[in-house]
């Protein structure tokens, strides 16, 4: 097949995953883990990934100073700071991490089991330990919980990604 019969789409955001053992990195593999490598400025572990505005009706709105994030609702009148986006739900997160947000969410099991990974353990480890975003203003996504959110992708989210590769 020739090139010219099938044109590659010109890709304008893309996520990177880095996922795995990295044992197809050979040596630089074994050195650390793939979410130490550096792209760009910044390695891209305790990265969350935000969205622009989705109105999928479940929104959890991140706020932030710099680089960091610092605070997280479902109600954006609660956030005093600047909103950078919209959880999408991705993250890439260190093990020195992780283990701060389970002690937060040990501290909050002593007054309820009703703890949530985003307010409870990932912004309170936030407050002490640096949690980088990237935005992606016109990232189109979709998440299905619901049958509301299940008619969302196909009615909207999906026939705009293939608008968008057209």
């Amino acid at each position: 097949m020739l090139r010219e019969e099938f044109p590659l789409p010109i890709v304008k955001t893309a996520i990177i995953l880095a996922a795995g053992m990295g044992t197809r990195l050979k040596e630089l593999g074994q050195s650390f883990p793939k979410g130490f490598l550096q792209l760009g400025e910044r390695t891209i572990i305790n990265v969350i990934l935000l969205s622009g505005q989705t109105n999928a009706g479940d929104e959890v709105y991140v706020a932030t100073s710099g680089e960091t994030i610092v605070a997280m609702s479902k109600n954006q009148a609660e956030l005093s700071n600047q909103i950078a986006g919209e959880l999408v739900g991705i993250s890439k997160i260190s093990q020195p991490l992780f283990e701060r947000m389970l002690q937060h969410a040990s501290l909050r099991f002593e007054n309820s089991l009703k703890v949530d990974y985003e307010v409870d353990g990932l912004v309170s480890a936030a407050q002490s330990y640096p949690v980088y975003y990237t935005a992606i203003s016109d990232l189109l996504w979709a998440e299905i919980d619901d049958l509301d959110h299940l008619v969302r992708a196909k009615e909207q989210i999906y026939p705009a990604i293939v608008q968008k590769d057209n």
